[in-house]
């Protein structure tokens, strides 16, 4: 079975946003240069680095007779120089990197990392493998092989890297993270979970490992433990595209707990919302209520709409549509009461997701309409 496009797309987007905020090093003041220098001259020849020597202006005195026993040996040597040495061949710079060797691991890690955010990894994997070679205890050096290594697709040596990592450092973060992508991408469920539990043994709020544990759970088909993971990553990320996501897979498993409102052009998740039918109050999460104040004040010509449902109890929707909008009111910033607006209807709401249907006994909507748009087919 292989992943989808759109989940795909979230293991690299994951991948990159990752990338980005992990910290940069650079190399020491005048280190590239250094070695660009080095490079340059190693394309030259040995005629051309001859020729340069005499390029600078260079002032000898020397006496008639010294003077022509002088340019007879220089004649003599350049004579010599195009008999025995033949035309250079033209060398790739890309291939002397790993012929450069710099003083310490130090200098070696820091040129690969300059060189590796420049794109350019065929260059910079041979500063890598000399960090690694300088100092092979260093579990950072073996991390950033392996991402070196991913980026020119060779997946194997990138799994040996942060495997290597691992052995070095058990709890190194970013080599079990980027090692459960390596094994998502394998589709080996079971072992990107693996990884993914031991990321978050490490860091419990990390996000995308949250994520991508709802996924790997979603493959092997343990429905309760991913309707749990996407619980808790939406418990400390409710915004973005893959809030979305997560709250659309609890949606279409008939968990709604969590649910995507639509307020003017913008989609949020607000939740959690009482997943039993007996429990009428509803409390909104301080992250739903402060989405939904960003979106009023960001948009003044917008009104929000709270639609409440409560079977067969048309009283209990209205005190619950008051309740809500008593705690709207006492958290957001001097929004005026008039923008928003309730209804309630004594029935349960019935859903449609796919070809799936539900019924909620007791449930609430949100809707964010501007105002030109508020007479259309809304109920207040």
């Amino acid at each position: 079975m292989k992943t989808d496009n759109e989940e795909d797309t979230v293991f690299e987007e994951n991948l990159i946003s990752m990338l980005k905020e992990l910290p940069e090093d650079t190399p020491s003041e005048g280190l590239t240069l250094k070695v660009m220098g080095q490079l340059k001259e190693m394309d030259k020849s040995f005629l051309e680095k001859l020729i340069d020597l005499f390029r600078h202006r260079v002032t000898i005195s020397f006496s008639p007779v010294k003077a022509v026993f002088f340019t007879v040996l220089l004649l003599a040597g350049l004579l010599a120089v195009q008999v025995n040495f033949p035309p250079g061949k033209a060398v790739n710079p890309s291939n002397q990197m790993d012929n450069i060797n710099l003083a310490d691991h130090s200098s070696s890690y820091s040129m690969g990392r300059d060189l590796l955010n420049s794109g350019e990894y065929n260059k910079s994997i041979g500063f890598f493998k000399q960090a690694v070679a300088q100092n092979p205890a260093n579990s950072e050096y073996h991390f950033w092989l392996g991402v070196n290594y991913g980026n020119l697709k060779d997946y194997q040596n990138e799994r040996v890297s942060y495997l290597k990592a691992i052995s070095l450092t058990s709890d190194h973060l970013m080599s079990n993270y980027f090692l459960g992508h390596s094994f998502m991408n394998d589709q080996k469920w079971d072992m990107a979970l693996v990884a993914y539990d031991k990321v978050l043994s490490i860091q419990p709020a990390f996000e995308q490992a949250l994520y991508n544990k709802g996924l790997a759970l979603k493959r092997i088909g343990r429905n309760q433990e991913e309707m749990l993971a996407w619980k808790n990553y939406l418990s400390i990320k409710n915004t973005g595209l893959w809030a979305l996501r997560a709250a659309a897979h609890l949606n279409a498993s008939g968990d709604f707990s969590y649910r995507i409102s639509q307020i003017g052009r913008q989609k949020i998740v607000i939740g959690p919302f009482p997943t039993n039918d007996s429990d009428k109050k509803i409390m909104l999460s301080g992250s739903s209520l402060s989405s939904l104040d960003q979106s009023l004040r960001l948009s003044p010509d917008l009104d929000l709409f709270v639609i409440v449902y409560s079977g067969n109890d048309p009283d209990a929707a209205k005190q619950q549509a008051k309740n809500i909008k008593k705690q709207l009111l006492e958290n957001f910033s001097n929004i005026n009461s008039a923008r928003i607006r309730l209804s309630w209807f004594g029935v349960g709401e019935e859903i449609t997701i796919g070809n799936k249907s539900f019924s909620l006994k007791h449930s609430v909507r949100f809707l964010g309409l501007q105002r030109k748009f508020k007479n259309r087919g809304v109920s207040t």
